[in-house]
């Protein structure tokens, strides 16, 4: 499976740029000679570290100025898996903001 950083940002202080929820994908590396891994892992792995986060289990990331939730991905995460995953981190980040989790 090729790598990637997935992420929503959810609210205005997130700095979003659209005024519709969506889920942006960016397929590593960046550009050749780049390594694989997103340049935040470390502070991922840092994250899911302290809160003793399984695989595809949601934890906060607390290290950024702005609320951040993410999961580890095993490689061969089945597509429920991945749907599951995203569900569960939506749901977090639209508690603490407000927001509704239905598509707008």
């Amino acid at each position: 499976m090729p790598a990637g950083l997935a992420f929503y940002n959810c609210g205005p202080a997130s700095g979003r740029s659209q005024p519709h929820k969506h889920l942006q994908i960016v397929p590593l590396p960046f550009a050749d000679g780049i390594p694989d891994a997103p340049p935040i892992q470390p502070v991922i792995e840092a994250a899911a570290a302290a809160a003793h986060a399984a695989p595809l289990q949601p934890f906060a990331v607390r290290q950024f100025g702005w609320q951040c939730y993410a999961v580890t991905l095993p490689p061969e995460s089945s597509p429920q898996q991945l749907a599951t995953a995203c569900d569960a981190l939506m749901q977090l980040c639209c508690e603490g903001s407000g927001q509704s989790t239905q598509p707008e």
